[in-house]
């Protein structure tokens, strides 16, 4: 190998590097009021976007989103003053974590 060939790979590598840099657009997500006692979570998002509502490490519920509402079925009641993390996903797509305290 010659050092004009050790450049040109050199400049290869570099280029698919620059190029694989792009910015996500973050995934939109909203969420209505929680209430003491509620199974389930409403809200939207971006259409096609994976939903998962958390109580500190405990995954209460999730879904995949066929339109832009969701609704998420708990797998228990959720008592007041939790602090419930919803955070939606979607490949291409910045991850959005909201926290919504439960009035």
């Amino acid at each position: 190998m010659t050092m004009q060939e050790a450049a040109t790979l050199q400049f290869k590598t570099n280029t698919l590097k620059a190029t694989s840099k792009t910015t996500k657009k973050a995934v939109a997500l909203s969420t209505k009021r929680v209430k003491a006692a509620a199974k389930k979570v409403c809200g939207t998002t971006t259409k096609g976007a994976k939903v998962t509502v958390k109580h500190n490490q405990t995954t209460l519920g999730r879904t995949t989103t066929k339109k832009t509402a969701y609704t998420v079925k708990l797998k228990k009641a959720v008592k007041k003053s939790w602090k419930l993390k919803v955070t939606a996903t979607k490949a291409g797509y910045k991850p959005v974590t909201k926290t919504v305290t439960v009035k």
